[in-house]
Order: structure tokens, then sequence, then C-alpha cells
């Protein structure tokens, strides 16, 4: 039985897919570079977003970085938003008495701040943004819920985190709602693939088909 649950942001509660890409877009142009298209990105963008860039040849430093990208959101000025049913399916889980906590990469006090603006914050009992590699970070965070190995899981949009939830032992669930296609994220062997969060409720009843 599921008691609880960590959730990746980004692709996860939160469908910033387009807005990323379009910030990404410009950060390359801006270093002179040609950037993918959008099925492209999908298909190899990948945490730790560092080994990402520099595999497209970014020589910056990872401070140097968040800078630039943190400074093309704010001129961007278009915001993500949570999916529709993301906030129903948050009240459902409360309701059903499983703590849930959020996991991220996406910079803290972005992460605050969206989370806020989407009126979620009641929903989470902690909230563990900027984590550039979950892998080593999930320990951390299971030791600080306090919770069951055996009775926690982590749902994501891509295989770095599914490699995270299954290297620290739990269950992991794979949403189709975000970066990664299905056959990227099967190929880590979840033990769900949803198609968005909404398929959660099938996972805490145990009646996942």
């Amino acid at each position: 039985m599921v008691k609880a649950i960590i959730l990746d942001w980004s692709g996860v509660v939160s469908d910033d897919l387009n807005v990323v890409y379009s910030i990404t877009s410009k950060l390359f142009s801006r270093l002179g570079k040609k950037f993918m298209s959008l099925p492209e990105f999908r298909e190899k963008f990948d945490l730790p977003f560092m080994d990402f860039y520099r595999k497209m040849g970014v020589g910056l430093d990872k401070g140097r970085l968040e800078k630039m990208y943190e400074e093309i959101f704010y001129e961007n000025g278009i915001r993500p938003k949570p999916f529709p049913f993301a906030g129903r399916t948050l009240t459902m889980l409360n309701k059903r008495g499983i703590k849930l906590a959020v996991l991220s990469a996406h910079p803290q006090h972005f992460l605050e701040k969206e989370i806020a603006d989407y009126g979620f914050s009641h929903h989470f009992s902690y909230v563990f943004g900027g984590v550039h590699d979950k892998r080593k970070e999930i320990k951390n965070v299971l030791k600080k819920m306090g919770t069951d190995k055996n009775e926690t899981l982590f749902v994501g949009d891509m295989t770095h985190d599914l490699e995270a939830g299954s290297g620290a032992g739990i269950l992991t669930a794979a949403v189709l709602s975000g970066y990664h296609s299905r056959e990227k994220l099967a190929s880590r062997e979840p033990n769900f693939i949803m198609n968005d969060l909404r398929d959660l409720r099938f996972v805490v009843d145990g009646v996942f088909a």
C-alpha cells in the first residue's frame, strides 16, 4: 500500500515543457549556438542538466548557466501553469492521508514561488528543490520523510527520476505528460507507467491495470 509519494515537479505537476524549451532555445541563441527542435529536445534532454549542457558543447559553469537561465526566464514573461487536473489529484491524495513531497531540479526559489502561485503549498509536507542529481539526494529525502521504502512511490517523467527511485529501493511510476517518451521511460522498467497524475488514483487503490 502506498502511504507516501515523492513527485517530480516539471512535467508531472507543472506543465512547463514549452516554457523550458523556449528559455533553453533562447539561451543557446544568446551563446551563438544552434538549438534543436522540440521533439529532439524531449529525446535528448536529461538530468543532471549540466551533463546535458556539456554534451551540447556549453562550457559555462553551473552558477553562470543558472544565472543566464534565470535572466531569460524573467525577460521571457511566459510563466508555466499546473496541469488542470493537478490540484484535484493532490487534494484526493491528501484526503487519503498520503504524505506528499516534491523532489525537483527546479531552483528552490522558483519551485516555492510556483507552488504558492498554483495554490498548492498546503498539499506538501516537504519541498526539495535545486537538486542537481536526484540519485544522490533521494536517500536523504526518504530519511527526512521517515517513510517505509516499500510504501513510498516516486513519480517522474524522466529516466533520471526512475533511476533515482529504483536506486533507492522504492516504487517508481513514469508519467507520459512530460519530457520523455514512453519508450525511453519503459527502458528503466518502472513499476507503473501512467498517462498523467490522474492515474495515481488507481495506484493508491491497488487496482492499476
